[in-house]
């Protein structure tokens, strides 16, 4: 009688628990990698939209504004830049309650604007915005502005029925009519050169900084978003002084509680990656 031996071969088949360690590490990076990469794409995309909003309102903003440098006439300063406070304002302290009040079409037709919103908790919360907002759509010169733009970039984050347009992160876009002193590659702080408004000669204020509009978001990080988060509102520091000039003092009150002139960037590094009219234009 023969005995079969029956050889058992035994194979490993499968990983090891090392193997496994070493796959699921490789697989956690991957996974970072691509989760930064999407990170960074949306993060473009939305530094690329707010660029091209702000770039937008700078252009319609400018026309504007340059329009006013050509009304420009010896002994007229103090004129002109009570218009274009009634015409261009930054905060609804500059827009008449009563619609009778405005001396301009234009300031008439804010005012009603201001009413529809006035009686609101949230009223004053992001002002600047929906001043800026209510320039583009009620002031009657820019009729074809809202055609290129979405939907989604215009919102009302505070819920008072006056609305602003929004940046890339969905917050409000802020505006000042003038930023004297704010520092940047197309206006340094400095007052040599002086107001180009003023056309007297010599001017009627040597000491005065030029006076260009400040469209900007905080950008990515989002820091000083919030106008009421204190002294420093969106990102910049106030001087303690106002206007030097006697006569404007009671016209260029910079920031809606008339605290002084605006300054540059908040010290630190929470203000480098704003998006400002300023640096596009210096670009």
């Amino acid at each position: 009688m023969h005995r079969f031996h029956r050889n058992h071969l035994t194979s490993t088949s499968g990983f090891t628990l090392i193997e496994l360690v070493v796959v699921m590490a490789i697989l956690s990076i991957l996974g970072a990698l691509t989760l930064a990469g999407l990170s960074g794409a949306a993060t473009k995309s939305k530094q690329e939209t707010t660029e091209f909003m702000i770039n937008r309102l700078n252009d319609a903003i400018m026309d504007w504004y340059e329009d006013y440098e050509d009304l420009a006439k010896p002994g007229g300063l103090v004129t002109l830049r009570r218009r274009m406070r009634e015409e261009m304002p930054d905060s609804w302290a500059e827009v008449f309650a009563n619609p009778a009040s405005p001396t301009t079409a234009t300031g008439r037709a804010y005012s009603r604007y201001r009413a529809s919103g006035s009686s609101h908790a949230n009223f004053e919360k992001y002002q600047s915005a929906e001043c800026l907002y209510m320039i583009i759509t009620r002031s009657g010169r820019f009729p074809d502005f809202l055609e290129d733009i979405r939907p989604e970039r215009i919102g009302d984050i505070d819920a008072d029925g006056l609305k602003e347009f929004w940046d890339g992160w969905g917050r409000p876009i802020a505006f000042f009519r003038w930023a004297p002193g704010f520092a940047s590659l197309v206006q340094p702080i400095t007052s040599a050169t002086g107001d180009p408004m003023d056309v007297d000669s010599p001017p009627a204020d040597l000491s005065a900084y030029p006076l260009l509009p400040l469209i900007y978001s905080p950008g990515p990080d989002e820091a000083m978003n919030d106008p009421l988060s204190g002294p420093d509102g969106y990102g910049l520091t106030t001087a303690a002084s106002g206007w030097p000039d006697s006569a404007l003092a009671s016209i260029c009150t910079f920031n809606a509680g008339g605290s002084g002139i605006v300054g540059s960037p908040k010290p630190g590094d929470a203000y480098l990656d704003n998006i400002t009219n300023h640096d596009l234009m210096a670009r």
